[in-house]
């Protein structure tokens, strides 16, 4: 966490929006798995903030996930879907299949702690489709460059 603190505050100093949102973002991680959510969940948003300023999509979708994980962390499973399902969209957009995964995923868990087994199991389903496309993609890329 202290490299993280140095690296933002020299990215501060440059001007370098894109590397603030993602130490940001690294930070806001390190928190979470300390058990500091609420901490986390700080560095998230700002994280959040810059990367909507800067039109990065892809950060934005992974810090929305990140704040879904962080109130799932608190058991505050309503609000992890809504920041799942905006991560979702985003994600679908800029096509980010293995984010989409994953969101996916988090969803199934989200709905899983509800007792909304079927939904789950919903979510968990496309999951899995997107997990075996990128299965199969990876394994085409490694028969072509062999």
């Amino acid at each position: 966490m202290e490299y993280y603190e140095r690296a933002l505050f020299i990215s501060h100093e440059v001007g370098d929006q894109h590397s603030d949102g993602v130490l940001l973002g690294n930070l806001g991680s390190s928190y979470l798995h300390l058990g500091e959510v609420t901490k986390a969940i700080e560095y998230y948003e700002q994280a959040l903030l810059i990367s909507r300023k800067i039109g990065d999509r892809r950060g934005e979708g992974i810090n929305l996930g990140n704040l879904g994980s962080s109130y799932l962390h608190l058991g505050e499973v309503t609000k992890a879907i809504k920041y799942y399902e905006q991560a979702l969209v985003v994600s679908r957009e800029i096509g980010d299949r293995r984010n989409e995964g994953g969101l996916l995923s988090n969803l199934g868990s989200s709905y899983f702690h509800l007792g909304e087994v079927t939904k789950a199991i919903e979510y968990y389903e496309q999951a899995l489709l997107i997990s075996r496309e990128l299965v199969i993609d990876a394994q085409k890329e490694i028969i072509l460059a062999t």
